[in-house]
């Protein structure tokens, strides 16, 4: 029956429904009766659902791939597929999954790599690992999976060779082969030209196509000709006459390969290709192993089919267990280890006798992501813990006291809402999305950190653990620093250690991290002074939580960021049980490895705290609100031609919302959302390139005293070389972090911070003070007369709108509208 039968349909002229037996008979009791009773959109179900059932078998996986290829194509994305060397690799292709918006992202197949299975052997990638060892790798992987798989065939051999290499791949169920068009001793693509490439002849390498094609019984199975002549250095007209060729000779598909960093020569091909085959295009693969910067959708939108992550299982383990081997043997035990190890337990559970049996399969780890976690995410994995919780981080911090500090009920502490995850894998991120609830007390989380021997606490303020740090300014008094920036933090807290053997605490927000670099590195660093600290990072840009642009991009690479470091992170769970476990176990992490460790937050771990009214002394009432004063500059003072740069915060939505209520463009406005602190030195820079315009820079108290070495700069530039003339250095002081929790800034205390005296004292060639709002055109009046950069502290009252927009126009487009102005 399954030689023989044959029948003509109206969808499909061709007079052999299964040319070969292996898709028919595993999937439908009796394939005529079948065709009789179904379109072909069901049939298309039918193979949907016979693939999530997951059978694994042959018939079953083989013709997958053409089949999701169709699927996508409707669906407008790419098919993902990860590199696997193994069995315990393939577990992870099969079932590593994240949330997504809402919809769970995961891999539509498999890559098996001749480069991964060499290098797993301790083997070069010169076909030194033969086919039937090969072959041998990707049967124990088939045999733990159901997901279609794509080998990788290299050269392919000789096409007599290549014809009994296809039969093998076919009965095993894999869904296509790519060969690639090169002749002699194979050597690795990604040496590029460092090594001879000696690309195939085209004749020969059709010919292979060609003997390939005939030999596969099944239509489903893909040959696929992987195009070398960007990495050989034969350029676009080269690459583009062999797709053409290949396609014409029957290549299912075409792979186009480059070594560059950026994939301006890819996007260069698939143009050239997509418009010279139009119609005839077959799917093109791409293999973004170098150029990782452009996206799947990116890519897809250029004309990529199928994305190949094609050797990151491999690259992710082996630093990993380097980094243990060497541990045990500086310190002869595996102790140190344990932060990197999975524990034994989970190793002899996550795998059940039966992986593919979904009743049967272990939990999957957690993961939550808005956008694909970066390469340092497998850190998560390698600091798995006791309870499945990863582990990274440093904290400290200490406060002033302060009158709108927000009141915290101590009495009321939320009890745990479960127990710690029991899944078969570390929980990489405390999934927090779309509860209301944050179940962390903060004033247990501090009288926690006392317990457990935190004494001291210096940071800067963060948004999200701004309920925890209100009750540490309150509650630690002379025990705890407001920090000027994240690096002195980190540097006050390494005093403290120094001169009592304790460890401190800091906190920070992770963008704030870069200012952290240096100290945790050439002095905390377990290499250097040896200084344990816990840092606690609030995570803004988590993934798995929508947040602004700049904190995604932070957010995504801030675990990457850490594993640069060499810190170790624990990631802070939600509920009360878990937080303060994470918390023991970061400081116990700290003393073991006598350097900084991270404690990661993610939002909405801490239950919200309640503000106090902000009470406004008699003395303040004259004073403006700090939108008030931005909107009398830019009625008053601010003209059409000037350009005008905004601090990070409040001030620059204040500044858009201005605007808009003025009616007037933003196209003059730089409006940062972050680099907190470098606003002066954005307007330093556009008023040097053009000295006739004048660029006012509206900047706050706490953004300036973080990089409080900007006005000896401005001043240096003047005195010296008579420069920024232009200059308006506006300082709006409210004496607090007001959009992270209106903690106090050291501005605060009358006398503290003399704004005018060090703006005179490093060179300003002007600096006043304007207490009230009408004091605002005299002070600005007075300086005009001065030649060189002018400075003027704007004194304010507390008080933001609660309905404060946020900017309609992206940083990019905004960005493109500021240089159009400047430039023009």
């Amino acid at each position: 029956l399954v030689h023989t039968a044959s029948i003509r349909t109206p969808w499909d002229r061709s007079t052999t429904f299964y040319a070969a037996p292996s898709t028919a008979m595993y999937r439908v009791p009796f394939a005529p009766l079948a065709t009789r009773a179904c379109g072909p959109n069901a049939l298309k179900t039918l193979a949907v659902r016979s693939l999530s059932a997951g059978t694994g078998l042959p018939g079953d996986r083989l013709p997958v791939l053409r089949q999701l290829l169709a699927k996508y194509k409707e669906e407008g994305r790419v098919v993902r597929v990860l590199e696997t060397h193994n069995g315990l690799t393939g577990l992870i292709a099969e079932t590593a999954s994240v949330e997504v918006d809402g919809k769970t992202v995961d891999y539509d197949g498999m890559w098996s790599s001749s480069l991964t299975a060499s290098a797993a052997k301790g083997k070069p990638d010169i076909e030194t690992v033969d086919t039937t060892e090969r072959l041998a790798l990707v049967s124990e992987t088939l045999d733990v999976t159901s997901k279609p798989m794509i080998y990788d065939a290299d050269t392919g051999g000789k096409p007599e060779i290549f014809r009994f290499t296809v039969r093998s791949l076919e009965k095993l169920g894999v869904s296509a082969a790519i060969i690639e068009d090169k002749a002699g001793l194979k050597q690795n693509s990604l040496f590029g030209t460092e090594r001879k490439q000696e690309l195939e002849t085209i004749e020969n390498f059709v010919a292979k196509i060609k003997a390939g094609q005939a030999a596969k019984t099944s239509p489903e199975f893909m040959i696929v000709a992987r195009l070398e002549a960007l990495i050989a250095g034969h350029g676009q007209e080269e690459a583009l006459k062999r797709a053409i060729a290949f396609t014409e000779a029957g290549a299912d598909a075409v792979m186009i390969h480059s070594k560059e960093k950026s994939p301006a020569e890819v996007l260069e091909f698939l143009a050239a290709y997509h418009g010279a085959m139009g119609e005839r295009a077959v799917p093109v693969i791409a293999v973004p192993t170098t150029y990782n910067v452009i996206t799947e959708a990116e890519l897809y939108d250029a004309g990529v089919s199928i994305v190949i992550y094609a050797n990151h299982m491999l690259r992710a383990a082996y630093p990993s267990m380097l980094s243990v081997a060497e541990s045990i043997l500086t310190n002869t035990r595996s102790l140190e280890a344990d932060a990197d190890l999975l524990p034994v337990k989970k190793v002899i559970t996550m795998i059940d006798e039966n992986p593919l049996n979904p009743s049967l399969a272990p939990e999957k780890p957690t993961v939550v992501a808005t956008s694909p976690l970066p390469s340092g995410a497998r850190a998560f994995s390698t600091v798995a813990r006791a309870g499945g919780f990863s582990r990274v981080g440093p904290i400290g911090s200490r406060s002033f006291s302060t009158k709108s500090a927000p009141q915290v009920d101590k009495a009321v502490t939320p009890p745990a809402t479960g127990t710690k995850a029991q899944s078969n894998g570390p929980e990489m991120i405390a999934n927090t999305e779309g509860k209301t609830d944050p179940q962390v007390c903060p004033v247990s989380a501090y009288e926690h950190a006392r317990a457990i021997g935190l004494n001291f606490f210096t940071g800067v303020p963060d948004s999200l653990l701004s309920p925890f740090c209100h009750v540490v300014a309150t509650e630690a008094e002379q025990d705890h620093v407001i920090a000027a920036n994240e690096g002195s933090a980190i540097a006050t807290a390494a005093g403290y250690h120094f001169a009592t053997g304790e460890v401190p605490m800091v906190y920070l927000q992770n963008s704030g991290l870069g200012n952290a670099v240096n100290p945790i590195m050439s002095l905390a660093h377990k290499e250097v002074y040896g200084t344990p600290m816990v840092v606690v990072v609030g995570w803004r840009g988590c993934p798995g939580h929508k947040d602004e642009p700049q904190h995604v991009v932070q957010g995504r690479q801030t675990v990457a960021q850490l594993e640069s470091l060499g810190v170790s992170t624990v990631i802070m769970p939600n509920d009360q049980d878990g937080a303060m476990e994470s918390m023991q176990q970061a400081v116990d992490m700290a003393r073991a490895e006598g350097q900084p460790v991270a404690l990661l937050v993610p939002p909405k771990t801490f239950q919200p705290a309640k503000k106090a009214p902000v009470e406004i002394s008699a003395a303040d009432q004259v004073k403006p609100t700090r939108e008030e004063a931005i909107e009398a500059l830019l009625t008053e003072f601010v003209g059409p031609n000037d350009a005008v740069v905004g601090t990070t915060g409040f001030c620059s939505r204040e500044i858009y919302e201005s605007r808009k209520r003025l009616g007037q463009s933003n196209e003059s406005d730089f409006l940062s959302v972050g680099s907190m602190g470098h606003a002066l030195s954005i307007a330093q820079g556009i008023a040097l390139a053009q000295p006739d315009r004048t660029v006012w820079c509206l900047d706050g108290d706490g953004a300036s005293i973080m990089h409080l070495g900007n006005l000896a700069t401005t001043g240096a530039l003047s005195s010296s070389y008579g420069q920024l003339s232009n200059l308006r250095h506006i300082i709006l002081n409210n004496r607090v972090h007001d959009s992270v929790g209106a903690q106090p800034t050291a501005a605060t205390y009358d006398g503290a911070v003399d704004f005018p005296a060090l703006a005179n004292a490093t060179g300003y060639a002007a600096a006043g003070t304007a207490p009230t709002a009408a004091d605002i055109g005299p002070a600005l009046e007075e300086m005009n007369s001065k030649v060189g950069p002018k400075l003027l502290e704007i004194q304010l009252k507390l008080g933001t709108r609660s309905d404060l927009g946020r900017p309609k126009t992206s940083t990019l487009d905004a960005a493109v509208a500021l240089k159009s102005f400047l430039q023009k």
